[in-house]
């Protein structure tokens, strides 16, 4: 089963259901959270279920997580990929809720490398567009939120949903998604400013879920030390990843909260080790904490490769 945008002409014929406290909305990690705040603006506050250093590829719901899905006017998720715990209790819990994977709606999908890209410019993955309701995902890399292109496009799916369930407050959303997306296009030109020192400069990534980023931003990464968000490493790809980091002369690696680090000595014990971020799991959680996390991703990998 897969759960896509409503269609809007659909939606509207429901009723305005927000309540005193504003629309019960869920999403599945915290970026998309605050991309969701970033529309509501105070109207109503989303519960993130995979907080702190969970990884949302394997993900136990609490109770509490349980009965908001129950009780949710609107579900914002990714996609499958990301979270593929996700469809089952969306099925048995949110059944009244509208449900929309924003992968259905990204501008940009990027395959999922099967093995680590060793230069991200030359044969990465070809850039797909979607522009269709219920296109299969598979062996799309779900980092969907890394590029703020997705993000930006997301914003206007989040408020035409939150308008059409709360057609009062269908202005403030669709002026607050504007708004933010203004400041989305300034944060992506920002960073891109930031980061030209370094693009060519080649790095080592914990596992493969940056290309959204390093394709954006004209970075360069030489290969992750996990291929997959759940594969295991073999000795055989920690050897491959040896040579090629002794072949372009990667100083810097990248590890993450979600993930134990100490593969990356398993590589070289040479290597400059600094974390990334995606999940914006030591950000403040809110209508910011998408902007900050990018901003602290670009940050870390300029201050490791300036070094």
């Amino acid at each position: 089963m897969r759960h896509a945008l409503f269609p809007v002409a659909c939606l509207a014929v429901l009723p305005t259901i927000a309540g005193a406290d504003g629309l019960k909305i869920v999403t599945d990690i915290a970026p998309i959270g605050s991309l969701v705040e970033m529309v509501t603006n105070g109207l109503s506050k989303p519960e993130v279920l995979v907080s702190g250093a969970a990884s949302p590829h394997g993900f136990a719901l609490k109770p509490s997580q349980a009965a908001a899905l129950q009780e949710a006017d609107a579900v914002f998720w990714v996609s499958e990929q990301l979270t593929p715990w996700m469809e089952t209790p969306l099925e048995a819990l949110a059944s009244g809720a509208i449900t929309v994977e924003l992968a259905d709606s990204a501008p940009i999908l990027r395959e999922y490398r099967e093995e680590a890209e060793h230069d991200d410019h030359e044969g990465h993955a070809a850039e797909k567009h979607a522009h269709e309701e219920g296109h299969d995902h598979s062996g799309i890399d779900p980092h969907l939120w890394l590029d703020p292109q997705n993000a930006i496009a997301w914003l206007s799916v989040i408020a035409e949903n939150l308008s059409a369930l709360d057609p009062q407050n269908a202005e403030a959303y669709a002026q607050n998604a504007q708004t933010a997306a203004a400041s989305l296009t300034a944060l992506e030109a920002e960073l891109k400013a930031d980061l030209a020192p370094v693009s060519g400069r080649p790095f080592l990534v914990f596992h493969d879920a940056y290309q959204y980023f390093t394709e954006t931003y004209a970075l360069t990464s030489v290969g992750s030390i996990s291929l997959g968000d759940a594969a295991p490493t073999s000795a055989a790809h920690l050897s491959e990843i040896q040579h090629h980091v002794e072949e372009t002369g990667a100083a810097c690696a990248f590890s993450e909260p979600q993930f134990d680090p100490r593969l990356i000595a398993a590589v070289s014990t040479s290597l400059k080790v600094a974390e990334l971020d995606p999940l914006g799991t030591n950000q403040a959680p809110g209508p910011d904490l998408y902007s900050a996390t990018l901003r602290a991703m670009a940050a870390t990998i300029k201050g490791c490769l300036s070094e």
